[in-house]
């Protein structure tokens, strides 16, 4: 019996370490309202990384992000800036704008 509980906590842990969650955030996002640069959103470990790309000097702006319930969260020096996804129509929403994934 005891072999059996060991074996169902290993199963578990090795589950919780494949945790997809937040990977609907995951991939390239175009303005849809403005012509404003778009966001490349990565993993990076067991957090995100938010890409604010220049294309117009082809550099990036990283900024570090982590879920927090089911909610992206950009970790800016000013504090921590939601990042939704609308559910009707599937687009990435920060601050106002309104982003479509590209990829």
């Amino acid at each position: 019996m005891k072999r059996v509980w060991i074996t169902v906590a290993m199963v578990l842990s090795v589950a919780a370490c494949n945790d997809d969650s937040g990977t609907e955030y995951l991939g390239k996002w175009e303005s849809v309202n403005h012509n404003r640069f778009p966001w490349l959103i990565e993993r990076n470990g067991n957090a995100f990384i938010a890409r604010l790309l220049d294309t117009n000097s082809g550099g990036a702006q990283s900024i570090p992000a982590m879920l927090k319930d089911g909610t992206l969260m950009l970790q800016t020096p000013i504090g921590n800036l939601p990042l939704a996804i609308d559910k009707k129509s599937g687009h990435l929403l920060i601050s106002g704008d309104e982003f479509q994934k590209s990829s």
